[in-house]
């Protein structure tokens, strides 16, 4: 038995065209040992003598034992084998499955192995087809774990930005509510102020009207020239009557005993008319321009002119 235990593993597919030669083997030799005994009756011979030397021996009970043995260790090992396959086209990525896979490629070649080698090679594909199946599921749960865990990270962090983009809403929504009123209110104290202003605000002037002048005179050349070269009306025209009036009276050889100044305008000094005209001492027109240009250049305007000399005395 232990020579038998000792011989080349068989593949289950073997045993059975095995089984099947030694059948084919045994209906061959009866079929040869009755045509055998049929020669020999025909001869005279004794049918049950060739029938007993053509009969096959039994197997011994050591050869019955160790035949059973060889098939339970192919059961045994093809049991293992599909086991471990399976084991390890399951397995999770993150599990080592090359020991499984070095007792698998062991199981493959059973057939040219020991019957011991390979039942303890099954015996090992076994107990690492077991750790390999539980290290697999103790992965795919942490996975199944780890992904509850940030499905829920992820639902809270979800409601959490819902939470805090509706409260900037709300808030945002306030402030455009203040402001709002804030608005209303300023806009309703600025009207009642206006209004307040109105009333106790003295009816207006009337605009300053402008003197009759004689033709020819150098009032008369003053308007002509502060309406054709400036644009400016009888407002204007009557700040500069009340501006001159003041200064020189209108006179062409009005001098200021005191600063030198001269003429209708009062140049200081007044050569400075000279630019206008070589006449400047003597002619109210040439005088009258270099009047209007200084305070065109000065104030803008005769009015402004005339403010500025009402506050300080001179302009």
């Amino acid at each position: 038995m232990a020579e038998q235990l000792l011989t080349p593993f068989p593949r289950p597919n073997h045993l059975v065209l095995l089984r099947q030669e030694k059948e084919r083997r045994r209906r061959r030799r009866w079929a040869i040992g009755s045509a055998l005994a049929l020669c020999l009756s025909a001869a005279g011979g004794s049918v049950a003598a060739a029938a007993v030397e053509l009969t096959p021996v039994p197997r011994t009970a050591q050869e019955v034992t160790a035949a059973a043995t060889v098939d339970a260790a192919a059961r045994t090992a093809t049991e293992a084998l599909d086991a471990a396959q399976q084991a390890i086209d399951e397995a999770h990525p993150s599990v080592d499955t090359a020991q499984l896979e070095k007792y698998v490629a062991t199981l493959d070649a059973s057939d040219k192995l020991p019957v011991v080698t390979v039942l303890a090679a099954a015996e090992d594909a076994e107990a690492e087809t077991d750790e390999v199946v539980a290290e697999t599921a103790a992965a795919e749960k942490a996975d199944a774990e780890r992904k509850a865990a940030e499905e829920k990270a992820a639902a809270e962090k979800a409601a959490a930005e819902k939470a805090a983009a509706e409260k900037a809403a709300a808030e945002q929504a306030a402030a455009e509510q203040r402001a709002a009123e804030e608005q209303a209110a300023a806009e309703q104290q600025a009207a009642e102020e206006q209004a307040q202003q109105e009333q106790a605000a003295p009816a207006p002037q009337p605009a300053p009207q402008a003197p009759a002048v004689p033709s020819g005179s150098a009032q008369e050349i003053a308007r002509q020239m502060a309406a054709d070269q400036y644009g400016w009306g009888d407002g204007e025209f009557a700040c500069l009557v009340s501006l001159w009036d003041k200064e020189s009276g209108w006179s062409s050889t009005a001098q200021n005993p005191s600063s030198g100044a001269y003429g209708i305008p009062q140049a200081l000094p007044g050569d400075k008319m000279a630019s206008f005209g070589a006449d400047w001492a003597t002619n109210p027109a040439t005088q009258i321009a270099w009047g209007l240009s200084y305070i065109a250049g000065t104030y803008g305007n005769p009015c402004g002119a005339w403010g500025h000399s009402q506050s300080v005395g001179w302009y």
